[in-house]
C-alpha cells in the first residue's frame, strides 16, 4: 500500500551508513526539482536496542544492546559501551513508527530538501528479507 508518510516517522535501520554530503546535496537538489519518484520501501518498527547496565573493563556503564541480549546479559559481537546513560540514551533510535528498508538516501535527501512526506510503500519484512532487499539495490 502506498501512503505518504511524515518523515518524523521514519527512521533509517540500525547500521546504515550515513550517504556522503556531497551525494545527499545533488539527490536533494534532485528532490526538490522533480519530487519523490521511487517511494521508499518501510516495515513497522521494533524495538531494536535498548540500555542496559553492566561492568567493562572493571568500569561501570551502560550497553546498548538487542532486547534480546538483555535476558542473558552475554552480548553477542561488541556492544557499544557508555559510561554516562544519557549518552546511552542519546544513542538509541529514535521511537518511530517505521523503519526505513529501502530508499535511506532518498529519506536523507527529502529532509535536507525540507520535505515534511514521503511515498512509502509498508511492507510487513522480516530480517532476513531486509537484508535480501538492501543487497539486491543500494539506496
Amino acid at each position: 500500500m502506498l501512503l505518504h508518510l511524515p518523515i518524523a516517522d521514519l527512521r533509517p535501520l540500525p547500521g546504515v551508513p550515513l550517504p556522503s554530503a556531497k551525494e545527499l546535496r545533488s539527490l536533494a537538489d534532485s528532490v526538490r526539482r522533480h519530487g519523490i519518484l521511487e517511494p521508499l520501501t518501510v516495515r513497522p518498527a521494533k524495538v531494536s536496542l535498548i540500555v542496559q547496565e553492566g561492568w567493562q573493563g572493571g568500569r561501570h556503564g551502560y550497553y546498548v544492546v538487542k532486547p534480546s541480549a538483555a535476558k542473558g546479559k552475554r552480548y553477542e559481537g561488541v556492544p557499544r559501551f557508555f559510561t554516562h546513560r544519557d549518552d546511552a540514551l542519546a544513542a538509541l533510535p529514535a521511537d518511530v513508527p517505521y523503519e526505513v528498508c529501502h530508499g535511506v538516501k532518498r529519506l536523507y535527501a527529502a529532509s535536507l530538501a525540507k520535505r515534511k512526506t514521503v511515498p512509502c510503500v509498508v511492507c510487513e519484512l522480516t530480517d532476513e528479507q531486509v537484508a535480501e532487499l538492501r543487497g539486491a539495490a543500494v539506496g
